[in-house]
C-alpha cells in the first residue's frame, strides 16, 4: 500500500471515530436536598472526622468513610426520584437497559482536600475483574460543603465517548471532555461506562470542616 493511501485511511478512520464521538450521559440536579436535610447530613459527617480514613494510593489520594449512616437521607432521595432520573439518562443514551429497580451500591462519603484527587477511571470498568464493580451502571455524586466556600478545584471532569467497542466495553473514551462544577447541594448522575475524573482541589488553608464532602455510591444491575 502506497504512503498515500495509508494516509488516507488513516484520515478516514479519523473521521469516522469523530463522527461517532457523542457527550457522555449527564445529569446534575440543583438543591437536590432541602437545605435543613442539606444541614444536617453535612454536620454530621463533619461530626465524624475521626472516622474517616485516608484511600491514599496509585490514581488517588481523598479521606473516605464507608457507609456512614448520616448519608441515609441522600440515598432516600435518590430512591425516590430513581425512576425520574434512570429514564433521562436513558434518553441521552446511557445503557441502563438491565437497571429495573433501586438498588444502591453501599455509599462512600469523602472528604476532599488540599491537592487531593482521583484520576481518570471508569466506574465499571471490565478489566478489574470484581463483581460489584462489574454491575455498576449509573454513578451518583452529591456534594456538600460550608460556605462560603474554602477551596477551588474538584469538578467531575467527564470525557466524551466514541460508540465504538473496545476492551474496556461497548464505548471508547474520546479525546474531549466536558468539566462539570461541584455546585454545593447538587447531584450529578451519569453512566457508570463513562470515564471520568476528579480535578485537584486547591485548599491552602482550613480545618476538616472546610473540605469538599461528597455521597459517592451506584445503581446496580437488576
Amino acid at each position: 500500500m502506497e504512503d498515500a493511501d495509508i494516509d488516507a485511511l488513516a484520515s478516514l478512520r479519523a473521521q469516522t471515530f469523530a463522527a461517532r464521538t457523542r457527550p457522555a450521559p449527564f445529569l446534575a440536579i440543583d438543591n437536590f436536598l432541602p437545605r435543613e436535610v442539606h444541614d444536617r447530613v453535612l454536620a454530621d459527617l463533619i461530626a465524624c472526622q475521626s472516622d474517616f480514613q485516608s484511600n491514599r494510593m496509585t490514581g488517588r489520594d481523598s479521606l473516605v468513610l464507608i457507609n456512614p449512616q448520616s448519608v441515609q437521607p441522600v440515598l432516600d432521595a435518590i430512591e425516590r426520584r430513581f425512576d425520574e432520573l434512570i429514564t433521562k439518562l436513558a434518553a441521552l443514551g446511557a445503557p441502563v437497559e438491565d437497571v429495573t429497580h433501586c438498588r444502591l451500591e453501599v455509599p462512600t462519603a469523602t472528604a476532599t482536600g488540599h491537592a487531593n484527587f482521583h484520576a481518570p477511571h471508569i466506574d465499571n470498568d471490565p478489566l478489574s475483574g470484581i463483581d460489584f464493580v462489574l454491575a455498576r451502571r449509573v454513578s451518583f455524586a452529591w456534594y456538600a460543603f460550608q460556605e462560603p466556600k474554602a477551596f477551588e478545584g474538584g469538578d467531575l471532569r467527564l470525557w466524551d465517548f466514541a460508540e465504538i467497542p473496545s476492551e474496556r466495553g461497548p464505548w471508547t473514551p474520546a479525546a474531549t471532555w466536558a468539566d462539570h462544577p461541584c455546585t454545593n447541594n447538587s447531584l450529578l448522575v451519569f453512566s457508570s461506562s463513562s470515564r471520568h475524573e476528579v480535578l485537584p482541589v486547591r485548599m491552602f488553608q482550613g480545618e476538616f470542616a472546610d473540605r469538599r464532602f461528597a455521597v459517592i455510591t451506584a445503581a446496580l444491575a437488576s
